[in-house]
């Protein structure tokens, strides 16, 4: 367990005083009569037990990364307890090191009682970037609203052969002639465009706030690779975030916003959509746990049955796909936003679900045999064992922020969908969803009496 500043009798300063340092430097205190003016001003902030010789090799995969990024060096590293909270320390100990070009890394190591907090001296502050080649994503933008639109488009036709056949027949398929019809998947394109620009611009206001730089969102057209016309949009971060808060912030923000637009639009969707017979080799989109429930919410059973399903119209499919990004985007491993949430609840100790996590997705693809999942597996496993570390990674959640990470993992629940698509055949469908409620009833029990026990190791 993380030692919390506020309760140990070390911290010599209030909150209030270091605030008032900061805000008021004390010129006289600038000039040092010490032969070592960088270790008087590290001792001002950190009960040093042991200074430790320059190894920029010991430092993690993510540390090194800050560095190199920075183009700074790695000059002293001292190792004891902080005498105020981290994070108001570390407000008051990078003041001190404006003038001198220098930034800390505030690390822990639970593992060292007397010990556990570590400072990293640099030399070369990290620089701002004005530069934006707004002109690529503005490219990207458009190139992504052309391919939803062919994909609603698509859709629309779908749903045209099974209502008015003789209008559906009228009408060829071939690329040129869908593009000629995009307007007909408008309402697919509005819906995924608002619910991707809703998760990216909660993940840019959050930047904003916190002043950290980033760049805009580059949406990614998928024109006919993926079935939903895109692989969602990423923001590049350009700074480190300052401490795990604002990882969090930043890191749930876009998840957790895009998910509450996704939901109006799938329930509007789900009202509007009709019952239809189920036809031998159907492709049926799978049900997470919110989909199933607000099927229930809206049909009043569970659909599909082992005859009928929710004519999915686009409105539906959009939230279908809104909840399947959100679940992948929450997947808490390295970059990905689930990793940045889980990162900054239990700090480097997120790094201990790396490989039940890869495990349980191995065993998923094979389960599933779906080649998405092993496409997937194999992004993670290249991207998943490296995380967005902040500079301060000593400061911990506050309550609320620990109520939201918590949210947003039952999110990510929730929306998971263990077999995205599967082709419907009679013999292999039945009974198959009266056992769904039971088998995710499973797995949740199994999560909440393992997730606790491996809480409980911080």
């Amino acid at each position: 367990m993380i030692r919390e500043p506020a309760s140990s009798s070390d911290y010599q300063l209030r909150p209030q005083q270091v605030a008032k340092d900061v805000l008021e430097v004390d010129e006289s205190s600038e000039t040092s009569t010490s032969s070592d003016p960088l270790l008087d001003i590290v001792e001002s902030y950190l009960n040093i037990t042991e200074e430790h010789p320059i190894n920029f090799s010991d430092l993690s995969v993510e540390d090194q990364a800050i560095i190199l990024h920075a183009d700074s060096k790695l000059i002293r590293t001292f190792s004891g307890y902080l005498k105020q909270e981290a994070d108001v320390a570390y407000d008051a100990l990078d003041h001190k090191l404006l003038p001198l070009n220098a930034y800390a890394l505030f690390r822990q190591d639970s593992s060292q009682p007397d010990a556990p907090h570590i400072i990293h001296i640099l030399e070369g502050r990290l620089k701002k970037s004005s530069s934006q080649r707004i002109w690529l994503n503005i490219i990207l933008f458009l190139l992504t609203v052309l391919s939803v639109l062919y994909t609603g488009t698509q859709l629309a036709l779908a749903n045209l052969s099974a209502t008015d056949p003789q209008l559906a027949n009228s009408i060829s398929t071939g690329i040129l002639d869908v593009f000629q019809e995009l307007w007909r998947g408008m309402p697919y394109a509005v819906s995924i465009m608002a619910i991707l620009i809703a998760h990216e611009l909660g993940h840019y206001l959050m930047m904003r706030r916190h002043k950290v730089q980033g760049s805009l969102p580059y949406f990614i057209p998928a024109w006919l690779i993926s079935p939903f016309g895109t692989f969602g949009a990423a923001i590049v971060l350009k700074d480190v975030p300052k401490n795990r808060k604002v990882l969090f912030d930043i890191g749930s923000a876009g998840p957790i916003v895009g998910f509450l637009v996704t939901i109006p639009i799938l329930l509007y969707g789900l009202s509007t959509a009709t019952i239809s017979p189920l036809l031998d080799g159907q492709l049926l989109e799978g049900n997470s746990l919110m989909y199933l429930f607000t099927k229930i919410a809206v049909f009043g059973q569970v659909y599909p049955t082992n005859s009928s399903d929710v004519l999915i119209n686009q409105l539906t499919f959009a939230g279908w796909t809104g909840l399947l990004l959100t679940s992948l985007q929450l997947i808490p491993l390295g970059q990905l936003d689930g990793g940045h949430v889980i990162y900054s609840m239990f700090g480097k100790r997120a790094r201990l679900v790396f490989y039940p996590i890869l495990v349980a997705l191995i065993g998923l693809t094979i389960w599933s045999r779906e080649p998405a999942w092993l496409f997937y597996l194999v992004i993670l496993f290249l991207v998943g064992r490296f995380y967005a570390v902040p500079l301060d990674a000593i400061t911990s959640l506050n309550p609320l922020r620990m109520t939201l990470a918590i949210m947003a993992l039952f999110i990510f629940v929730i929306t998971f969908t263990p077999l995205p698509f599967r082709v419907y055949t009679e013999t292999a469908t039945a009974g198959l969803n009266q056992s769904i409620l039971s088998h995710w009833s499973a797995l949740i029990t199994v999560a909440i009496i393992l997730v606790p026990r491996w809480c409980r190791v911080r």
